[in-house]
């Protein structure tokens, strides 16, 4: 694999962040002053509004308890859980056979909620650029962005308490270390 190009899909073909909200009407409206636009909703199984602003995903979904979560839709979701599980990941939540549309729950170490969902049609990954896929020499270049009111998607952050085994989770997860900074 060349270094400098992404590593490919593990979990899952698509990728959103999962947002809840008691509203889903206004933090849409919130959204969309931040450049994102809708592409779908549904009342099943939860009311939800899937929005983009061309790179980034997010699925709003209505709750009344805070959660977010990095969420990865996959057509084989029950192989990709086996698998992780067997090589030492555990699953606060499983699917059920009986479940029409699958989940499955864990968490980084650090507390980050994860889940595996079974694919809906429909669903696609946005096209647009991010860190990952641009070129470098676009980075300075807004006019370039997908997003012309928050600017280029580059990563999800979250603090850890030890990066060594933060970084080992991660990698179980397809995951590799693009760049490493002290300060």
């Amino acid at each position: 694999m060349n270094p400098s190009s992404p590593p490919a899909p593990k979990l899952g073909t698509v990728t959103a962040v999962t947002i809840t909200t008691p509203d889903l009407e206004s933090s849409l409206a919130f959204y969309r002053r931040l450049g994102f636009s809708e592409l779908f909703r549904a009342d099943f199984p939860f009311p939800w509004i899937q929005i983009t602003d061309g790179a980034l995903l997010l699925m709003l979904r209505k709750d009344n308890d805070p959660y977010i979560a990095l969420t990865y839709y996959a057509k084989d979701a029950e192989k990709i859980a086996a698998e992780l599980e067997a090589g030492g990941i555990t699953f606060e939540q499983k699917a059920k056979p009986s479940d029409f549309i699958k989940r499955f729950l864990f968490r980084s170490p650090d507390g980050l909620n994860i889940s595996i969902v079974t694919l809906a049609d429909g669903f696609h990954q946005p096209a647009g650029p991010t860190l990952l896929n641009m070129p470098p020499a676009d980075y300075f270049s807004p006019e370039k962005y997908p997003n012309k009111s928050c600017g280029l998607f580059g990563e999800f952050a979250h603090p850890v308490k030890d990066i060594e085994a933060s970084i080992a989770f991660w990698q179980k997860l397809g995951f590799r270390a693009l760049s490493r900074h002290e300060s």
